[in-house]
């Protein structure tokens, strides 16, 4: 039972919003989950590229 305490599970999940026409945020794409911290890092960025995109697009 002690091997179980001493192991700490994580969970690792890259969560996007946009903001909607009246200031609410909304989920801007389904949560995903990852099995390192190194590929949700690299898909937030890229996450963060597209609505930065679509943003100045819709400016």
């Amino acid at each position: 039972m002690a091997d179980a305490k001493s192991h700490r599970t994580r969970l690792i999940v890259v969560v996007a919003f946009s903001r909607a026409d009246n200031g609410q945020l909304v989920p801007a794409y389904d949560p995903v989950q990852f099995d390192t911290a190194e590929d949700a890092t690299r898909m937030a960025r890229y996450l963060a590229v597209q609505c930065a995109r679509r943003f100045s697009l819709e400016s």
